[in-house]
């Protein structure tokens, strides 16, 4: 940030800490670039307005996940200020407004960046209520957001001539109604600014202060060339219903596609802090968040091998040719259609990518979150079945919730009566019986444990969102048909490529290396429908044995929240 010198009218020191220049002004106050004792440069602000030291204090417990550090928190003269690490870099801002648009791999750092930042200030009960672009810092060493745990709502009152203090271009409609803002108005903030650095303005524009906030009350959001599964995250955030907005949390472990296991908070900003911070992040990962990706157009694939056997010119003469029909074409229109099939059959298409499917379906899931199921089970020549019903609730990135009643049809007295019982996180607990937790954490050996705690268990294994994503993810080759209501998904893997996934290991473990045959029933807006899965085990004797499984959800966003 550029640093002006001192006038007449600064004071010399602030703190105990030698100022040595101004770096800007804002709405509450003067900023300085200081010094300590030891010679550290630091930046320290003097605020004119407001009595935030009790939220300044809060904000020291902030881990430097991204985040410009507070170190210390004072009054001088009565007048309060703030002492944090100084970032020797320019405002998202300024870049953006001198180079241009971010994309590519910048982009997705920036979107992960922050969004780290974000979710460290909320973990520790902070909320920024001013995030934005000119909060953000491009330091050395990746995003930096600043400023957190400062700004109050007083910044975003009316002016008796209706301006607004502060930034209203990145405010949420509960923010600009003067209602309670929450960490929910970070998160919209969030995506106004990343849709900010891809298009090199605001989603809700720039121009009279009025028009602004009625476009973001009312109005829907301009993504323009926001990119890839960007896009979606983005629209995600900024939904004018705040309930309906992700956590930080989530915002960052769909950025970072971590959806296998439950991860610790320090874990989860510790990955996001070093994906921020990669020199470089070329990989497919990158590609699908900052990549608009196009459908390729259908018909037979000809004379491949003479091509590749010409070499490379024959693959100059392609591209060359490539290139002169699309500047022919000039229009997207002209499209190849495919052969209409016969009346009444599924109609077979090439499938996406295992890696796009997945991901579509990870995102329908998180959108709605919550549905009913039904989910049966029984392991060959065993006494190991359930039948199980209920409401389940998914947590990217956490075990999926569920309020399920459970029982083995086979079990025999103890285990034939169907209970009720909540699973949630690493718990489990029985309706009838709230004084006692049972742990569900994984283990090597489930002998001695409650029959119907397993059962349960075993019922989050099959039919849990995580289990459809890992199969979908487990193979190369999915064979795909649609009837026009639903889309089914076929693919055979090995148990044992499965039982590296954490969040369902412990179940394929008990299947050894068995061929696994799997069946996923998708509605058309990505929904689970169905799910089957058979294990088949060879036996020394040429005999097979066959283990079926199954989940059926329906009320995808409509079965209700699981209660704590």
């Amino acid at each position: 940030m550029p640093v002006t010198p001192l006038t007449p009218r600064d004071p010399e020191e602030i703190g105990g800490h030698r100022l040595t220049g101004r770096i800007g002004e804002g709405g509450q106050g003067q900023v300085y670039l200081g010094e300590t004792a030891d010679g550290d440069r630091v930046a320290i602000k003097l605020l004119h307005t407001g009595d935030p030291l009790r939220e300044a204090a809060a904000a020291r417990r902030v881990s430097p996940f991204c985040t410009a550090r507070v170190l210390e928190t004072g009054e001088q003269d009565g007048v309060p200020f703030v002492v944090s690490e100084y970032i020797d870099g320019p405002t998202l801002r300024a870049v953006v407004e001198e180079q241009g648009p971010r994309h590519g791999a910048g982009l997705y750092r920036l979107a992960v960046g922050t969004a780290t930042a974000l979710a460290a200030i909320h973990e520790a009960g902070v909320t920024h209520r001013d995030f934005k672009p000119a909060n953000v810092l491009l330091g050395p060493d990746g995003p930096r957001v600043i400023d957190f745990g400062i700004a109050r709502a007083t910044d975003a009152t009316l002016t008796a001539t209706g301006s607004v203090l502060g930034s209203p271009s990145y405010m949420a409609p509960e923010q600009l109604a003067g209602d309670a803002v929450g960490p929910a108005a970070d998160v919209f903030a969030w995506g106004a600014t990343i849709a900010y650095a891809a298009n090199g303005r605001p989603p809700y524009g720039q121009d009279t202060i009025p028009a602004v906030m009625h476009r973001i009350v009312t109005g829907e959001p301009d993504l323009g060339a926001l990119p890839g599964q960007l896009r979606a995250l983005v629209a995600d955030c900024l939904a004018k219903d705040a309930a309906r907005r992700p956590l930080s949390r989530d915002v960052l472990l769909r950025l970072l596609e971590h959806t296998e296991a439950p991860i610790s908070a320090p874990d989860a900003l510790a990955l996001g802090r070093a994906t921020a911070v990669a020199p470089d992040i070329a990989d497919d990962r990158t590609t699908r968040w900052t990549t608009m990706r196009l459908p390729a157009p259908a018909g037979p694939r000809k004379r491949n091998r003479m091509l590749l056997a010409c070499g490379g010119v024959a693959v100059t003469a392609l591209v060359i040719a490539t290139a002169f029909a699309i500047r022919e074409s000039g229009s997207s229109s002209a499209k190849t259609l495919p052969l209409p099939s016969p009346a009444g059959a599924p109609t077979t298409t090439a499938p996406p990518s295992r890696i796009d499917t997945a991901t579509q379906v990870e995102q329908a899931i998180a959108a709605k979150r919550t549905a009913s199921f039904k989910a049966k089970g029984a392991m060959s020549q065993s006494d190991d079945q359930f039948n199980a019903s209920g409401r389940l609730q998914y947590r990217p990135g956490a075990s999926t919730d569920y309020d399920l009643t459970v029982h083995n049809p086979e079990g025999g007295e103890s285990e034939d009566s169907p209970r009720r019982l909540t699973l949630k996180d690493n718990t489990a607990q029985f309706s009838d019986m709230q004084d006692e937790v049972y742990s569900v954490a994984p283990r090597t050996d489930y002998s001695g444990m409650d029959p119907h705690v397993y059962m349960a268990m075993e019922t989050r294994w099959v039919s849990s969102p995580h289990n459809v994503l890992a199969l979908l993810r487990s193979t190369r080759k999915l064979r795909h048909a649609s009837d026009g209501g639903t889309v089914t998904y076929r693919g055979v893997t090995s148990a044992a490529a499965l039982s590296r996934k954490p969040a369902v290991a412990p179940f394929y473990k008990n299947f050894g290396n068995s061929k696994t045959e799997f069946t996923i029933v998708l509605s058309n807006d990505h929904l689970p429908r169905r799910l089957d899965i058979v294990f088949t085990t060879g036996l020394d004797t040429g005999e097979h044995l066959r283990s079926v499984y199954s989940a059926e959800y329906t009320e995808w966003g409509r079965s209700g929240i699981i209660a704590p």
